[in-house]
């Protein structure tokens, strides 16, 4: 099976929709915890006082602000002191933010968020500040490292053409879909929108590499795999390492010091902003690119990644397997024989859906 080949096949999407969907930080849902949100809501905590709104309306429209109510309540802060114009942007931030994981789906709708992660472009894997195909060995590390640094340098450029319009042009509708309800189009403001994104993919970041203690975990020694993890053909001394679950749980105690440093970058990413829609710094995104996405180079499997064996450690324990091997491979995972049944309804349920839509355009 080619590297790219198995990617196509919906029948393995199916198969990994039972092993549970690919993961970085999540977002919140009935199913899900609220990372990406929480961070968002402690990093916005510090920001919010000096927050460039002037200028700023919020739309007519009442549906953002009932959305804002199901977003915010997943924020650890005081809702009270946030006034409709902060209420806008806010939700816009965690709209932006939380895109790259939903594109407007159900995080039950595991085909397109399969297509989602499984996304082969470089642009898709860096939105999650993972490996793309082909940055491969030491060189794939900062490949990736920099592939992130360049998607981050880009939302922002986004955000800041969308705050130079006209007022009434910075307004722009996103789609989001609500648990048991549905995909609804909702106003934004575009600037923070952008920067929401960009947010994502710099807390991914933390989740997705292995950093440095020596350096207050400011440096980037390894970038994990997730596109190659998932097929027969991966190759870790190649690829480098897959993509691990257990660095993606937000509340853990072993990760408590990466979600604490994912959102002081966040804040600082905000404050960069700020400074650089001012025109006081107008590298002010760079410097925060500089402090926190950075490579070190000379750190491998060999001397253990720098002597960074907490973070090997953690990564090594919920790693993902390829498809296949999570389903049949009896040792992987707690996988087993068990779910072969449930795997060839789907995808007989499948094609059983495919033919009767043929049959009916028949």
């Amino acid at each position: 099976m080619s590297r790219s080949g198995s990617l196509a096949l919906f029948p393995l999407m199916l198969i990994a929709a039972v092993i549970g969907p690919a993961r970085a930080y999540t977002v919140g849902s009935g199913f899900s915890d609220p990372c990406h949100e929480r961070m968002i809501g402690a990093a916005y905590q510090d920001f919010i006082l000096d927050l460039p709104i002037s200028g700023i309306q919020a739309p007519p429209g009442e549906t953002w602000r009932e959305l804002s109510d199901f977003l915010l309540e997943y924020l650890p802060m005081d809702q009270e002191e946030v006034d409709e114009v902060k209420r806008f942007l806010l939700v816009s931030l965690i709209i932006g933010v939380r895109a790259p994981d939903t594109d407007g789906h159900s995080i039950m709708n595991l085909q397109n968020l399969r297509q989602l992660h499984s996304d082969p472009s470089a642009e898709g894997q860096y939105a999650h500040s993972l490996r793309a195909p082909g940055d491969d060995y030491a060189e794939g590390d900062a490949a990736a490292v920099a592939g992130t640094r360049e998607l981050i340098q880009a939302l922002m450029a986004e955000a800041q053409r969308y705050k130079a319009l006209p007022a009434g042009e910075q307004i722009i509708k996103a789609n989001v879909y609500l648990d048991f309800y549905g995909r609804i189009d909702v106003e934004v403001w575009a600037p923070l929108y952008f920067v929401g994104k960009a947010a994502h993919a710099l807390q991914d970041s933390f989740s997705h590499t292995i950093r440095s203690d020596e350096d207050d975990l400011r440096k980037i020694v390894h970038v994990l795999n997730y596109i190659d993890a998932i097929t027969e053909d991966f190759d870790e001394d190649r690829d480098g390492l897959a993509h691990s679950d257990s660095m993606d749980h937000c509340r853990s105690e072993d990760a408590a010091d990466l979600f604490d440093s994912a959102v002081e970058a966040t804040s600082d990413l905000f404050f960069a902003m700020r400074e650089q829609f001012a025109g006081r710094d107008p590298n002010a995104i760079l410097h925060i690119l500089d402090k926190w996405v950075t490579y070190k180079s000379g750190c491998t499997k060999d001397n253990e990644f720098c002597g960074n064996t907490r973070w090997l450690a953690l990564v090594r324990k919920e790693q993902t397997k390829p498809y296949v091997e999570a389903i049949f491979g009896c040792g992987s995972a707690g996988y087993g024989l068990g779910l072969i049944f449930p795997v060839f309804l789907l995808i007989l349920v499948y094609f059983k859906a495919r033919y009767q839509k043929a049959a009916g355009s028949g």
